[in-house]
Protein backbone atom coordinates (compact mmCIF):
# COMPACT_ATOMS: atom_id res chain seq x y z
CA UNK A 1 0.00 0.00 0.00
CA UNK A 2 1.51 3.21 -1.21
CA UNK A 3 0.99 6.50 1.24
CA UNK A 4 -0.50 9.53 0.57
CA UNK A 5 0.36 12.71 1.18
CA UNK A 6 -2.10 15.52 2.33
CA UNK A 7 -1.71 19.58 2.10
CA UNK A 8 -0.05 20.96 5.14
CA UNK A 9 -3.31 22.34 6.14
CA UNK A 10 -5.79 19.98 5.11
CA UNK A 11 -6.00 18.19 8.50
CA UNK A 12 -6.32 22.27 10.03
CA UNK A 13 -9.29 23.16 9.23
CA UNK A 14 -12.02 23.50 11.42
CA UNK A 15 -14.46 19.93 11.98
CA UNK A 16 -12.31 17.66 9.77
CA UNK A 17 -11.41 14.64 12.00
CA UNK A 18 -7.95 14.12 13.10
CA UNK A 19 -8.40 10.18 14.02
CA UNK A 20 -10.65 7.38 13.50
CA UNK A 21 -11.39 4.12 15.21
CA UNK A 22 -13.71 1.44 14.66
CA UNK A 23 -16.40 1.53 17.27
CA UNK A 24 -17.93 -1.99 16.32
CA UNK A 25 -18.20 -4.54 13.48
CA UNK A 26 -21.68 -5.62 12.43
CA UNK A 27 -21.92 -9.18 10.52
CA UNK A 28 -24.63 -8.60 8.13
CA UNK A 29 -23.67 -11.99 7.34
CA UNK A 30 -23.55 -11.45 3.30
CA UNK A 31 -21.85 -8.76 1.13
CA UNK A 32 -22.78 -5.13 2.24
CA UNK A 33 -23.68 -2.97 -1.40
CA UNK A 34 -25.41 -0.27 0.67
CA UNK A 35 -25.06 1.69 4.53
CA UNK A 36 -27.33 4.57 5.92
CA UNK A 37 -26.97 6.35 9.39
CA UNK A 38 -29.67 7.76 11.60
CA UNK A 39 -29.29 11.24 12.83
CA UNK A 40 -28.27 11.69 15.30
CA UNK A 41 -26.10 8.20 15.12
CA UNK A 42 -28.25 5.65 17.12
CA UNK A 43 -28.88 3.17 14.41
CA UNK A 44 -27.31 1.96 11.04
CA UNK A 45 -29.38 -0.01 7.76
CA UNK A 46 -27.18 -2.32 6.19
CA UNK A 47 -27.98 -3.62 2.69
CA UNK A 48 -26.92 -6.65 1.42
CA UNK A 49 -28.62 -10.13 -0.72
CA UNK A 50 -32.27 -9.48 -0.56
CA UNK A 51 -32.70 -7.14 2.61
CA UNK A 52 -32.24 -4.40 4.75
CA UNK A 53 -30.91 -5.17 8.33
CA UNK A 54 -31.65 -2.71 10.95
CA UNK A 55 -29.22 -2.00 13.62
CA UNK A 56 -29.06 -0.30 17.04
CA UNK A 57 -25.38 0.57 17.98
CA UNK A 58 -26.26 0.62 21.44
CA UNK A 59 -26.64 -3.58 20.99
CA UNK A 60 -24.72 -4.74 17.92
CA UNK A 61 -24.25 -8.10 18.65
CA UNK A 62 -27.65 -8.98 16.13
CA UNK A 63 -29.83 -7.19 13.98
CA UNK A 64 -33.21 -5.44 15.37
CA UNK A 65 -34.90 -5.95 12.30
CA UNK A 66 -34.35 -7.55 8.90
CA UNK A 67 -36.55 -5.96 6.17
CA UNK A 68 -36.41 -8.27 3.38
CA UNK A 69 -37.63 -7.12 0.10
CA UNK A 70 -35.91 -8.02 -3.09
CA UNK A 71 -35.59 -11.55 -2.30
CA UNK A 72 -32.35 -12.79 -4.22
CA UNK A 73 -31.32 -9.50 -5.65
CA UNK A 74 -28.93 -7.19 -3.99
CA UNK A 75 -29.75 -4.14 -2.32
CA UNK A 76 -27.50 -0.78 -3.99
CA UNK A 77 -28.86 2.04 -2.03
CA UNK A 78 -31.15 2.53 1.10
CA UNK A 79 -32.09 6.43 2.30
CA UNK A 80 -33.64 7.66 5.53
CA UNK A 81 -36.17 10.10 5.23
CA UNK A 82 -35.25 13.60 7.63
CA UNK A 83 -38.49 11.97 9.71
CA UNK A 84 -36.25 9.35 10.69
CA UNK A 85 -39.27 7.25 10.15
CA UNK A 86 -39.29 5.86 6.21
CA UNK A 87 -36.37 4.26 4.49
CA UNK A 88 -36.39 4.13 1.06
CA UNK A 89 -34.40 1.02 -0.42
CA UNK A 90 -33.58 0.28 -3.84
CA UNK A 91 -31.66 -2.47 -5.98
CA UNK A 92 -31.65 -5.00 -8.37
CA UNK A 93 -35.37 -4.75 -9.07
CA UNK A 94 -37.60 -2.60 -10.78
CA UNK A 95 -39.18 -1.08 -7.72
CA UNK A 96 -38.24 1.06 -4.73
CA UNK A 97 -39.89 0.11 -1.56
CA UNK A 98 -40.84 2.78 1.07
CA UNK A 99 -40.50 1.13 4.69
CA UNK A 100 -42.42 2.47 7.72
CA UNK A 101 -39.48 2.26 10.30
CA UNK A 102 -42.18 3.84 13.24
CA UNK A 103 -44.42 0.55 12.66
CA UNK A 104 -44.00 -2.57 15.12
CA UNK A 105 -42.50 -4.48 13.17
CA UNK A 106 -41.44 -2.14 10.01
CA UNK A 107 -43.42 -2.84 6.96
CA UNK A 108 -43.30 -1.56 3.70
CA UNK A 109 -45.84 1.29 3.55
CA UNK A 110 -45.42 2.27 -0.39
CA UNK A 111 -43.43 0.74 -3.93
CA UNK A 112 -42.60 2.95 -6.34
CA UNK A 113 -42.67 1.01 -9.84
CA UNK A 114 -40.17 1.88 -12.24
CA UNK A 115 -39.82 0.90 -16.46
CA UNK A 116 -35.98 0.38 -15.54
CA UNK A 117 -34.64 -3.34 -14.29
CA UNK A 118 -32.65 -1.73 -11.28
CA UNK A 119 -31.70 1.35 -9.38
CA UNK A 120 -28.25 2.10 -8.37
CA UNK A 121 -28.46 5.15 -5.73
CA UNK A 122 -31.38 7.44 -3.87
CA UNK A 123 -31.24 11.07 -3.13
CA UNK A 124 -33.78 12.92 -1.05
CA UNK A 125 -34.94 16.18 -0.87
CA UNK A 126 -34.42 17.99 2.54
CA UNK A 127 -37.75 18.26 2.66
CA UNK A 128 -38.49 14.61 1.80
CA UNK A 129 -41.61 15.58 -1.30
CA UNK A 130 -38.68 14.92 -3.84
CA UNK A 131 -36.38 11.46 -4.45
CA UNK A 132 -34.06 10.96 -7.81
CA UNK A 133 -33.05 7.19 -8.35
CA UNK A 134 -30.33 6.15 -10.74
CA UNK A 135 -31.12 3.99 -12.70
CA UNK A 136 -29.71 0.90 -15.16
CA UNK A 137 -30.75 2.53 -18.75
CA UNK A 138 -29.06 5.65 -17.76
CA UNK A 139 -31.89 7.87 -16.67
CA UNK A 140 -32.86 9.55 -13.38
CA UNK A 141 -36.12 8.79 -12.63
CA UNK A 142 -37.79 11.99 -10.12
CA UNK A 143 -40.41 10.59 -7.66
CA UNK A 144 -43.38 12.20 -6.09
CA UNK A 145 -43.06 10.38 -2.42
CA UNK A 146 -46.36 12.11 -0.76
CA UNK A 147 -48.01 10.74 -4.04
CA UNK A 148 -45.86 7.54 -4.47
CA UNK A 149 -45.43 8.32 -8.02
CA UNK A 150 -42.85 9.22 -10.91
CA UNK A 151 -43.27 12.91 -11.86
CA UNK A 152 -40.10 13.27 -14.30
CA UNK A 153 -37.44 11.47 -16.06
CA UNK A 154 -33.75 13.17 -17.03
CA UNK A 155 -32.15 11.78 -19.66
CA UNK A 156 -28.62 11.47 -20.48
CA UNK A 157 -26.21 8.97 -19.71
CA UNK A 158 -25.44 5.90 -21.96
CA UNK A 159 -25.09 3.59 -19.54
CA UNK A 160 -26.56 2.89 -16.12
CA UNK A 161 -26.21 6.28 -13.07
CA UNK A 162 -24.70 4.83 -10.52
CA UNK A 163 -24.58 8.10 -8.13
CA UNK A 164 -26.21 10.92 -7.03
CA UNK A 165 -26.86 13.58 -4.57
CA UNK A 166 -28.43 16.63 -3.93
CA UNK A 167 -26.89 20.05 -2.51
CA UNK A 168 -27.78 21.44 0.67
CA UNK A 169 -29.95 23.87 -0.16
CA UNK A 170 -32.14 21.98 -2.56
Amino acid sequence: MQSVSFPPDALALPGIPRTARQFCSLSHGEVVCAVTISNPVKQVYTGGKGCVKLWDLSSPKQPLHQLDCLQDSYIRSCKLLPDGQTLLVGGEANTLYMWDLAASPPRIKGELVSNTHACYALAVKSDAKICFSCCSDGNIAVWDLHNQRQVQTFQGHTDGASCIDISSDG
